[in-house]
């Protein structure tokens, strides 16, 4: 039987358990590409990853996210909202994202592991490398951004395929257009052959002379002689 391979870099595994696993981690050639899986795979994997590296600073404006929910945690609602205006102004402009804060001040609230290549490039399932802490205030303007983005290239792609379909129509015409020309000219050309040949005495028709009685007097000299 094939030794089986691990689930992320495909290579052979080797262990004891690898050809009927018990566990999740038996799915893997090791534990470093098992914790690789974990935290490509899982977004809370991801983010705790990530808060061992940035500790819940944004990366855009430098807010710092993580005391920014110790600090308001055990406040009063009003009091948390007077809170986040002073300390963190952008997050404030935004009721939705003021209120979700104020509501329930939790990291999750507070800011967001964002991907630095965005998944619709092909950022998608990556390593901690390619993520970074953004608050929920500037993370909400580079989704936005990002979102006019696709709209732009999704909005080219189509001009482009209009544009391709128009001329592919094009050519499909002007292909026809010639061949119905050809048929044309085709038939014509029999239609005049068909109608010399049937006019007697003519130049054209079969080598006959123009001229029925030029024939005949050129016949009767000829038995006179």
């Amino acid at each position: 039987m094939d030794e089986p391979l691990c689930k992320l870099c495909q290579m052979p595994c080797k262990g004891s358990d690898a050809k009927t696993p018990r566990y999740f981690e038996d799915l893997f050639c090791d534990l470093i590409c098992c914790e690789e899986y974990r935290i490509r795979t899982s977004s809370r994997s991801l983010r705790q990853e990530l808060f061992q590296i940035e500790h819940g600073v944004c990366t855009i404006c430098r807010l710092d996210c993580h005391q920014l929910v110790r600090t308001i945690k055990p406040l009063s609602l009003e009091r948390r909202r007077e809170y986040i205006e002073e300390a963190a102004p952008n997050v404030a402009s935004q009721k939705k994202l003021l209120d979700k804060l104020a509501n329930n001040p939790c990291e999750g609230n507070a800011w967001h592991a964002d991907h630095i290549v965005p998944v619709y490039r092909g950022g998608g399932e990556c390593k901690v490398e390619n993520m970074r802490t953004l608050c929920v205030a500037c993370h909400s303007k580079v989704t936005a951004a990002q979102r006019a983005e696709r709209c732009s290239t999704r909005e080219k792609a189509r001009k482009q395929l209009e544009v391709i379909m128009n001329d592919m129509k094009y050519m499909e015409e002007t292909a026809t257009n010639v061949k119905g020309q050809g048929h044309s000219r085709m038939r014509e050309e029999d239609l005049v052959d068909e109608l010399l040949v049937k006019v007697p005495g003519s130049a054209y028709s079969g080598g006959l002379s123009a001229d029925p009685e030029s024939e005949e007097l050129k016949k009767s000299s000829n038995e006179e002689g």
